[in-house]
């Protein structure tokens, strides 16, 4: 018999609706939001539910809290310094798409990069399938530990103090836009080939792997050939058929459209090196062995993290999980590690090797300040709950 429970049916609408796959993790989340939905509602769980298909203001609500916002300015670093590297430079005067903006951080990033490179001839498109989060975003108002990634000089130059928090300077708001937009139903909100570049980061976690296909192939038109598309680190399109080819840039990988004539690439900015006079030396024997003082520092944990980033990125997940082992050995108590580890032996099936990992992030977060971002944006008390859920799932399928 087809499960049919309320959590199903608000499932089912949510796929359809927003393209939202049913996964185990997410099921959890959503059930605690459609009870908390129910309750200020003043209704029944199954009532809610039922009357969810004919009333889309109460669906865009639930929309609202099923998806999370926690992010920080300037996430990812890397990416952004590859983005001001190597392709603002060669960019012509275009619009930049942060889709699925959440709460405003990337595409303030965003800004922040185009005034401090002098591009203000660029504009940001933001786009989010939250109402709530639009809202947000658009007013460009943080508390004080919502500007982490921010530094002093930045904080200064670019937010001033607000009721009690910081809202960014009227010279950033210029340079960005915002508008709803469901990204696995819409039409994409820019015509083909206007963006060249689209930041798309953490959301394809929540669609199903056919909503995805609709998603990039919208992306890739809208970027045009040779455009970028840059994911979350835990994103890959490995799996999935699209026009868009990995390539390294700079420090981290990005996603292009595949094209003859592909937007120019800025060489890293290096100074040239001093002629240098050739020199005939005498062939001498081998260096002698290094005395421990001597020997070169071994690499530490962040290192084989960034190693394991790498190689999901490129789709090796095999050597994913051979370099994100070595960071657990490392750093034993770094939660963002063991899940790292557990979603990339969870991908190669490896599901009993998956299990202990994903129990010993929830073990490491026990007692932690649930506002804390730990893993791709998620916060302690969003990833307790959705562990505690999937772990029940896992030991259930044994």
């Amino acid at each position: 018999m087809t499960d049919r429970t309320p959590v199903a049916k608000a499932a089912d609408l949510l796929r359809e609706r927003a393209g939202f796959r049913r996964d185990p993790a997410l099921q959890g989340r959503l059930n605690r939001c459609l009870s908390d939905a129910a309750d200020a509602d003043g209704r029944e769980i199954n009532d809610y539910v039922d009357n969810l298909a004919a009333d889309d203001h109460a669906l865009q609500r639930l929309v609202d809290r099923v998806t999370i916002q926690e992010s920080s300015f300037f996430r990812d670093e890397a990416q952004f310094i590859a983005f001001t590297s190597h392709l603002l430079p060669r960019l012509p005067a275009t619009t930049l798409w942060s889709a699925g903006c959440a709460n405003g951080q990337e595409p303030w990033s965003l800004a922040i990069a185009l005034d401090e490179n002098e591009r203000t001839d660029c504009r940001i498109l933001a786009s989010d399938i939250s109402t709530t989060a639009l809202a947000r975003a658009r007013r460009g108002w943080y508390a004080e530990r919502e500007l982490r990634g921010l530094s002093p000089e930045r904080r200064e130059r670019y937010f001033r103090p607000s009721d009690g928090g910081f809202e960014v300077v009227p010279s950033l708001r210029r340079l960005v836009n915002f508008e709803h937009h469901n990204l696995a139903a819409d039409a994409a909100p820019v015509t083909a080939g206007a963006c060249v570049v689209a930041f798309c980061r953490n959301v394809l976690i929540y669609l199903t792997d056919e909503e995805i296909k609709g998603v990039l192939d919208r992306v890739a038109t809208a970027v045009g050939p040779g455009g970028h598309l840059f994911l979350g680190y835990s994103e890959s399109l490995w799996r999935l058929p699209s026009r868009f080819a990995l390539r390294r840039l700079g420090d981290t990988f990005v996603y292009q459209v595949a094209s003859r004539t592909p937007v120019a690439v800025a060489p890293p900015a290096k100074p040239a090196p001093a002629p240098v006079a050739r020199v005939v030396t005498p062939v001498r024997p081998p260096h002698p062995r290094r005395t421990p003082l001597e020997q070169a520092p071994l690499p530490d944990a962040d290192h084989y993290l960034e190693r394991g980033q790498t190689a999901t990125a490129a789709r090796d997940l095999q050597g994913a999980v051979v370099a994100f082992r070595k960071a657990a050995y490392l750093r034993p108590d770094d939660a963002g590690i063991a899940l790292h580890l557990a979603f990339a032996l969870e991908s190669l099936g490896d599901v009993d090797g998956a299990r202990p990992w994903f129990r010993r992030a929830l073990e490491t977060m026990s007692g932690a300040d649930a506002t804390v971002e730990v893993f791709e944006g998620w916060s302690t008390r969003e990833l307790r709950s959705v562990l505690e859920r999937k772990l029940t799932t896992m030991d259930g399928g044994r």
